[in-house]
């Protein structure tokens, strides 16, 4: 990735865009740097007590949208002290990191990168 760009959240001071356990649990990334990128690639990674759980990467067309966003990516667990990735193309209006079922005995954290 030529002058890739680590992506956080809005209001999210560390290196990572996200870290949580509880459904309902979410971060979003607005169009301030999401427009620029053509790809970014997210990692999330299961703490090793992790059990069960999931989270999804979705889109919208603002960060204010109140409707169903679009699932671009679906992270369901697989085993605690584990990373998945996926990548995604094209520049994004509002991008949202959402755990849509609760983490048991673990966290997991999120990372974001692009160009």
């Amino acid at each position: 990735m030529a002058n890739p760009i680590v992506l956080t959240a809005r209001d999210h001071d560390q290196n990572h865009v996200f870290r949580g356990s509880k459904a309902g649990a979410s971060a979003v990334l607005g169009p301030e740097r999401l427009t620029q990128l053509q790809e970014s690639v997210w990692y999330l990674v299961w703490s090793p007590e992790a059990v069960g759980g999931e989270v999804v990467l979705e889109g919208a067309p603002e960060v204010s949208y109140a409707g169903t966003w679009a699932v671009l990516h679906r992270f369901p667990w697989v085993s605690g002290g584990r990373a998945q990735w996926a990548a995604i193309t094209g520049p994004h209006l509002a991008l949202r990191v959402r755990i849509t079922r609760s983490i048991v005995n673990g966290e997991v954290d999120c990372y974001g990168i692009g160009n």
